[in-house]
């Protein structure tokens, strides 16, 4: 498993530091913020998950958002959907999750490598969109926006 995440890091240039085993704390698990990514490229969902699971978030991803319209999940504090799926697309499950009382006030930031989706992503009721590529620090500001605990 660590051979497979430093080979993942060292092919994005992200730089890492081992620093020795970690103790898991349940309660700590527990609290953790739920993350729901669809995305369909595999090694952009990995680093998505590389990221926010280092982050301290807790993450959940699935290559369609098929399992989205089905209700496969549990209780998410925010989705993360690719634009463009096979199937069907960011677009679509936005306008979906808005509609179910579960999922109605859900964050939800689209992302895309198709400039200017922003207006597309809004109407749909995304809470924000990130254009791809983008920096790994200005898609953990966007989630932290979304995912703080608000007093």
């Amino acid at each position: 498993w660590q051979k497979n995440i430093e080979e993942l890091l060292s092919r994005n240039s992200i730089h890492y530091h081992v620093v020795g085993k970690a103790r898991i704390d349940p309660m700590q698990q527990l609290s953790k913020k739920k993350i729901y990514i669809a995305e369909d490229d595999v090694e952009i969902a990995d680093f998505l998950t590389i990221v926010l699971e280092g982050a301290g978030y807790h993450v959940k991803v699935s290559s369609s958002g098929k399992a989205i319209l089905e209700g496969s999940f549990l209780w998410v504090d925010l989705f993360i959907l690719d634009r463009k799926m096979q199937g069907v697309d960011g677009l679509q499950i936005c306008r979906y999750l808005r509609q179910q009382s579960e999922t109605r006030n859900t964050p939800v930031i689209m992302i895309s490598a198709q400039p200017k989706i922003g207006n597309e992503a809004l109407l749909a009721g995304a809470n924000d969109y990130i254009e791809k590529p983008f920096h790994m620090h200005y898609l953990l500001n966007v989630v932290l926006k979304y995912t703080r605990d608000r007093k």
